[in-house]
């Protein structure tokens, strides 16, 4: 958690009782983070910050984050955040949260090129229905360059089996989904029928089909087949009625139950 100390002068990074020495806050490119702000006011009677007034939010509709290096308001911010900007209070706490899903925009890489690290102002600014600025809080930012920023596998490690390249990752991908595709596009036939102390119902390989269907009925049952699809009665007070005309073969339930 970060303090910002605001005053009438402007915003500062500090510790709980106002002093800055050896308070930054730094990132690294291409960062998933949140800005986590503990906003504080003037000192206490303890010496502590208190906690800024939360009705500084009042009139508040939007919120931004911005960071660049140029002082010209003119030219579009290096990195500039609008969404994901939220606030709480509680008894003791103003809090200020800026997610980030991802800090390395083509403007920060391109102005950290060469460079280990720089020092940029970042800006907080919350606004009215208008667009106006209800207030406006800057600060300094450290954010440290990148070695390596992902994507295809260097040419280093490239012919390395344990490393695959995106577009190869994308590939195996699509011909796993390909295989499932077939394989969902499967036959069945009846199989075996037989009797047991539970009924059950297993799949092997078909005969005339990809896969055959084949059931375990409790013994004591009524099994009557028309052609390869069998009729299951529970005995118990279940009659079958046969019907033969022809080479039709009806076959009706009176009672019991069909399972």
């Amino acid at each position: 958690m970060n303090i910002l100390q605001i005053t009438s002068a402007g915003a500062k990074l500090c510790d709980e009782r106002g002093d800055s020495a050896g308070i930054s806050l730094g990132f690294s490119l291409g960062q998933h983070l949140s800005l986590d702000f503990d906003l504080r006011g003037s000192a206490g009677e303890s010496g502590l910050l208190r906690p800024l007034d939360p009705a500084v939010f009042d009139v508040c509709r939007s919120f931004y984050f911005a960071i660049s290096n140029a002082w010209n308001a003119s030219l579009p911010p290096l990195f500039l955040r609008t969404e994901g900007i939220s606030t709480r209070t509680t008894d003791t706490e103003t809090l200020l949260s800026v997610a980030i899903p991802d800090t390395g925009t083509a403007p920060l890489v391109a102005a950290l090129s060469g460079k280990s690290s720089a020092v940029f102002t970042a800006e907080l600014s919350g606004l009215d229905d208008d667009g106006r600025a209800v207030f406006v809080w800057q600060f300094q930012v450290t954010i440290s360059n990148r070695i390596y920023l992902g994507g295809d596998a260097p040419e280093s490690i490239a012919a390395d089996p344990a490393y695959l390249t995106a577009s190869e990752v994308l590939a195996r991908i699509a011909s796993a989904s390909d295989r499932a595709a077939a394989d969902a596009a499967k036959t069945f036939e009846i199989g075996t029928v037989s009797g047991g102390t539970a009924a059950a119902v297993s799949l092997t390989a078909g005969s005339t089909a990809d896969l055959a269907l084949n059931f375990v009925l409790p013994r004591g049952a009524i099994v009557t087949t028309a052609g390869e699809v069998g009729i299951f009665v529970d005995g118990g007070s279940a009659t079958l009625v046969n019907t033969i005309t022809g080479g039709t073969a009806t076959v009706g339930i009176s009672g019991g139950t069909a399972i």
